[in-house]
């Protein structure tokens, strides 16, 4: 979770609080009204409903940064930009994976890109999940889960490959 959403929930914690100190200290408690009730159930739940929809909308918005768009040589991503792949794609993707910091920044894509994207990419790879572990022994992060799908832009009415580990999105990539 981002700071500015978890600021935004501590901001409207500290407000109930303050409101809930000022209902006692102006002795609106005295009154006897269901409607005091009522009042709270639903500030509460505006709270909560809040706090629920700035977890979705982040979750989203860091489902969006994972994805890479694969051309010949390069990866690019919104927030590392154009990454040549040294090695294997699905390692030069894992490295990206690993680093990104969720920022706001947007990098510029490549010359052939931005005229046209569709024919300068070959493969867009959508992660939905990415988490990573440290290894006790080499001190290094090592993959845990990763989910997602492979679309190919040459096709975009193919269905999307979906893949569950780093060796099912090295067969797809190679294929």
């Amino acid at each position: 979770m981002r700071k500015s959403n978890i600021l935004i929930a501590a901001i409207a914690t500290i407000a109930s609080i303050f409101f809930l100190w000022l209902w006692y200290y102006l002795q609106f408690n005295l009154v006897d009204d269901p409607f005091d009730l009522v009042l709270t159930i639903c500030w509460w739940a505006v709270i909560i409903a809040m706090c629920v929809a700035i977890h979705l909308v982040e979750k989203k918005r860091q489902q969006r940064l994972r994805t890479c768009l694969v051309a010949p040589g390069v990866v690019y991503n919104a927030e590392a930009g154009s990454v040549p792949a040294a090695g294997s794609v699905a390692d030069t993707i894992q490295g990206i994976l690993q680093d990104l910091h969720y920022d706001f920044d947007i990098a510029d894509q490549p010359e052939g890109a931005k005229d046209e994207p569709q024919s300068f990419y070959q493969m867009v790879v959508r992660s939905s999940k990415f988490t990573t572990k440290k290894d006790a022994d080499t001190g290094e992060r090592q993959v845990k889960e990763w989910e997602g799908e492979v679309s190919l832009t040459a096709d975009p009415d193919a269905p999307a490959k979906r893949f569950t580990s780093k060796e099912e999105l090295m067969a797809i990539l190679a294929a």
